[in-house]
C-alpha cells in the first residue's frame, strides 16, 4: 500500500464542514472519540443543539493529493413521508495554501433520490465504498474497538458483494478491498490473541462483540443491570462508564501494539479510492 500513497502536502490547517438536509443525519463510528489526527482538536468535532445531527465539522490538518475524508449518513423516517425527488449537500473546505494564503472552497450538490435498491446498486461508486469502509474499520480499531472493526468489515462485505455483480471492474475493486481489510483483520486477530496470552480481558469489554471471544462472562459484561433501569439517570451513567472503559481499553491497546500492527492501522486509515 505504501507505494500508492503520495505524502506530498498540498495544504495545511484544513478544516471541513459538511451540511446535510434536515432529514439526513451524520453517523458516527469512532466510539464518540475524535478521529482527527490531533486529539487536541477533538472539540472541533463536537456540536451542540439541533444542528449536531445534520452538521459535521472535522479538523483534517495537513492534506496530500491522496487525502480522502469519507462521511456516513442515515435517513430519518420523516423523509419517507415527504415526496422529495432530490437532496442537497454542501461541503465547506477551509485551508491554508503552501504560500500562506488562507482560502475557503464551497461545494454544493443536489443528489436525486431513489427508492429502487437495484438502481442504487447500479449507480454506487464502488471505489469510494471500498475506501470509506476501510477507513471506517481502521478508525474504529485505532480507538480500541478491534471486534467492532472486524464486524464492520463482515457487514460491509455483503453490500460490496452485491455491487460487485454490476461489472467486472467492480468485482476487481472488491477483491482489492478484501485483500486490504484482510490484512487489517489478521493484524487485529493476532493482537486479540496476544492480549489473551498476556491475561488481558479487553475483547470482552462493553460495546465490543467478538465471535472468537463469546462466552458467558463476556455476555454478562455487556448487559445493563436491572437495578439501573429504576431511575432516569441510570442509562446515562451506564453510557459514561462504557465510554470510560472504551478510553481505558484504547490506552491499553495503544501501548501493547507492535510496530507492524500500528503500521497496518495507519496505512488502512489512509485508504483512498485510487487503491481500489
Amino acid at each position: 500500500m505504501n507505494s500508492f500513497v503520495d505524502t506530498s502536502i498540498v495544504a495545511t490547517n484544513v478544516d471541513i464542514t459538511l451540511l446535510l438536509h434536515k432529514h439526513l443525519f451524520i453517523k458516527q463510528f469512532d466510539h464518540s472519540l475524535s478521529d482527527s489526527e490531533n486529539d487536541s482538536d477533538s472539540e472541533r468535532n463536537q456540536l451542540k443543539g439541533k444542528d449536531k445531527r445534520h452538521k459535521l465539522v472535522r479538523h483534517v490538518g495537513n492534506a496530500t493529493k491522496n487525502t480522502e475524508i469519507n462521511f456516513e449518513y442515515g435517513i430519518s423516517q420523516e423523509l419517507k413521508k415527504e415526496p422529495i425527488s432530490s437532496l442537497p449537500f454542501q461541503l465547506q473546505i477551509r485551508y491554508t495554501t503552501l504560500t500562506g494564503t488562507k482560502a475557503i472552497r464551497t461545494i454544493s450538490k443536489s443528489v436525486n433520490v431513489t427508492h429502487d435498491q437495484e438502481e442504487a446498486l447500479k449507480t454506487a461508486h464502488i471505489k469510494t465504498l471500498c475506501a470509506a469502509s476501510a477507513q471506517k474499520s481502521a478508525i474504529i480499531a485505532q480507538k480500541g474497538g478491534y471486534g467492532d472493526a472486524r464486524a464492520s468489515n463482515v457487514a460491509t462485505l455483503d453490500l460490496l458483494a452485491r455491487v460487485a455483480t454490476q461489472s467486472e471492474e467492480n468485482r476487481e475493486s472488491v477483491q482489492k478491498w478484501v485483500k486490504t481489510v484482510g490484512t487489517l483483520d489478521t493484524s487485529l486477530l493476532t493482537a486479540q490473541k496476544q492480549e489473551r496470552e498476556l491475561g488481558l480481558d479487553l475483547s470482552c469489554s462493553e460495546g465490543e462483540e467478538d465471535s472468537d471471544d463469546s462466552d458467558d462472562d463476556g455476555d454478562q459484561s455487556r448487559k445493563i443491570p436491572e437495578s439501573s433501569l429504576r431511575t432516569k439517570d441510570a442509562v446515562p451513567d451506564f453510557k459514561k462508564k462504557s465510554k470510560r472503559k472504551m478510553e481505558t481499553k484504547n490506552m491499553m491497546r495503544s501501548k501493547s501494539r507492535n510496530d507492524s500492527q500500528s503500521n497496518t492501522l495507519f496505512q488502512t486509515k489512509l485508504a483512498h479510492a485510487g487503491l481500489f
